[in-house]
């Protein structure tokens, strides 16, 4: 640009990209992630060994090593609700475990009542939201306290007491608030109420309770409407969220329980069906609720043959079925047929020579790629497989048509195509930060910030393994698959955002020592920058690779960039409100979203900041992408704060 366009000065007196956490590792350590890190790590214990006791102590010490009133409230909601959701997975599930947790639910009610008396909950953007969840978890597990006939601490009458007054508490609460979806509220409402519902219809049916402390209420009375609370919950969190979502699979899961202890084995097998499903795309195979779900369906379905999970058939796939003419970054990704893209991704190996290379069976070519296309949720409106094809087939373009080609090597070459197919598989839609925050099972897989780097390495890695079908590596040497498969760690790894400056700077570096080699007559300035015959050399020009595809939609043309731009505008306001309906931190720069001027300051100041400085770098030790940057520049130029009215990368879609 010749000179700071308005708008971009307006980001800069502002204060420059508004999206510091989005790239800057140290501010992930909030108000919640060290109590939640911590947290997890003990329920991780909890969670594969059963060692409640253990698991107590050290989040008991965290919570006590702490002088924040504030974390020890967030320490006491974590403890009340993994406990519930963990505790729920073990065969030790017992009175002890729902003691304990309806404890730290009790003690996080007091904490949080006692902050908002004297006005300590500054650090909070909505005290009574914590509150609410507080009393959601109480109320739950006192419920659950009562239909296991009871504790010391609380008998049943009083454990099913105290949850409906805790109910009617939270309710209250909700009822004066203006700062959440009606229908969230409804839903949770709904769920709440049909648990308690369903617990006492266990303890009337186990002789914990009378009928005649249920209103006169059999247990089958109770069982139907607990039945019908959890359809209405299911249709509210539905109509929110989707049928990717915790709130909605947990109502789902209750939904087949009760209709298999109502006799309906049809109506059980149906939503048991849609809970397999939904719980392997969200929490994974390895996750125990997954492996009960699946128990469970299988036990309804008795001897009925398993065709929940039917691989296409791809045995008439092939590389050549795609033109060689079209492989061009003008294609729309968007308007390929699905067989298409896999035929196209073929091609990419073939074309570069790594079908030959590594000798790879056609048929575990075609496999492989159908896997990682399956592994992608077509509901995320950014992280699909159709981001992930557009992110190869940009690497494919540059290690086939700039001097890339004659620095890589065959390992890293196909370590590249595999990292960028793969980088992103089993994506659920929102970053490692809220995974963190919010205690998901997957952050409990891979206890780390970058979560979602490690959860994508660790299912890439079960593709390639020898056993399987879908191994493009089976020809391979031991030494040289074991190479190819640290590049593709590394790769993955490298995806992550808050590695992004680490490679800008190392492509300024790379382009002063190319300066400085202009006399030398070099071919080209990434030969000058790079040297071919020096492994790290080549394994951080991998990375830039990677990366720079990775952040190629807006490189590419402009119905496909506006595409894009509003994918990544959705998934973020998405996870935008689901962290303020779940009473999470909010993350400041996907706050707002459903306006345009914030939609317009957010693009630009990711192309701005951002991809502009990478992308001016790339091209300019591979002038062959030199198209694609100005198409960058071109994005960042048409943003003007005064004239959003004629900005077409604005999502009107997007609604609180």
């Amino acid at each position: 640009m010749k000179e700071k366009s308005k708008s971009i000065a307006v980001l800069d007196r502002e204060g420059g990209l508004s999206q510091s956490e989005f790239l800057d590792l140290s501010n992930r350590n909030n108000l919640f992630t060290n109590v939640s890190i911590s947290c997890l790590q003990a329920v991780r214990e909890l969670q594969f060994s059963g060692r409640f006791d253990e698991a107590q102590v050290i989040i008991e010490k965290v919570v006590g090593d702490t002088n924040s009133q504030s974390e020890k409230l967030i320490g006491f909601i974590l403890l009340s609700e993994l406990l519930n959701k963990w505790g729920s997975c073990m065969p030790s599930y017992t009175i002890d475990v729902m003691e304990r947790a309806s404890f730290y639910a009790d003690q996080a009610v007091a904490l949080c009542e006692d902050m908002i008396s004297n006005h300590m909950a500054s650090e909070f953007n909505d005290i009574n939201e914590i509150l609410c969840s507080a009393l959601y978890w109480k109320s739950l597990n006192l419920a659950s306290v009562g239909r296991l006939g009871g504790c010391e601490r609380w008998s049943t009458k009083i454990a099913f007491e105290e949850a409906e007054k805790t109910f009617f508490h939270m309710s209250a609460i909700w009822k004066s608030s203006r700062n959440n979806d009606l229908r969230h509220i409804q839903g949770s409402k709904s769920f709440v109420k049909g648990v308690i519902l369903f617990c006492r219809a266990i303890a009337v049916e186990k002789g914990y309770l009378q009928s005649s402390d249920c209103d006169g209420k059999t247990s089958d009375v109770l069982k139907k409407e607990s039945l019908a609370q959890f359809k209405s919950a299911y249709e509210s969190f539905f109509s929110i969220y989707g049928s990717l979502h915790n709130q909605t699979v947990k109502a789902i899961t209750m939904i087949c329980v009760c209709c298999k202890m109502c006799g309906d084995r049809v109506e059980a097998l149906r939503w048991s069906e849609e809970e397999v499903k939904a719980r392997i795309k969200l929490h994974g195979e390895w996750h125990p609720r997954t492996k009960m779900a699946k128990e469970n369906l299988q036990e309804l379905k008795g001897g009925i043959e398993d065709t929940t999970s039917v691989l296409e058939d791809v045995d008439d796939l092939s590389a050549q079925d795609f033109p060689a003419e079209r492989m061009t970054l003008e294609i729309d990704p968007f308007k390929l047929e699905d067989v298409e893209t896999l035929t196209s991704a073929m091609r990419m190996f073939a074309d570069m020579g790594l079908v030959e290379r590594f000798n790879i069976p056609r048929h575990n070519l075609a496999r492989f790629v159908l896997a990682v296309k399956n592994s992608y949720f077509d509901v995320n409106p950014f992280h699909n497989w159709r981001h992930a094809w557009s992110v190869s087939l940009a690497s494919f373009k540059i290690m086939t048509e700039t001097s890339a080609s004659r620095l890589l090597h065959p390992t890293e070459k196909i370590a590249t195509l595999i990292t960028c197919l793969c980088h992103d598989v089993y994506h659920p839609g929102v970053n490692s930060d809220f995974l963190i925050k919010s205690a998901a099972p997957m952050a409990l897989e891979f206890p780390a910030p970058n979560v979602l780097e490690h959860m994508h390495w660790n299912s890439t890695k079960k593709l390639l393994q020898a056993s399987c079908d879908c191994d493009i590596l089976l020809n391979a040497s031991e030494d040289e698959k074991q190479t190819v498969l640290d590049l593709v760690h590394e790769g993955i790894m490298a995806t992550d955002m808050h590695t992004h400056q680490r490679v800008v700077d190392g492509l300024s570096r790379r382009i002063e020592a190319a300066e400085g080699k202009k006399a030398m007559n070099v071919a080209s300035p990434a030969e000058a920058a790079y040297d071919a015959n020096e492994p790290e050399d080549r394994r951080e020009l991998m990375r830039a690779i990677v990366h720079a595809s990775d952040l190629s939609g807006q490189s590419l043309p402009k119905e496909v960039a506006y595409t894009f731009g509003r994918g990544v505008l959705e998934e973020f306001h998405n996870q935008s409100m689901r962290e303020r309906m779940e009473s999470l931190p909010e993350t400041a720069f996907m706050k707002g979203l459903h306006e345009p001027l914030a939609q317009a300051k957010a693009q630009l100041g990711f192309l701005h900041y951002v991809l502009q400085p990478l992308w001016k770098r790339i091209s300019t030790l591979f002038p062959e992408l030199e198209a694609q940057y100005h198409r960058v520049v071109e994005r960042l130029e048409e943003i003007d704060f005064e004239n959003l009215e004629s900005w077409p990368g604005r999502h009107d879609g997007l609604k609180i």
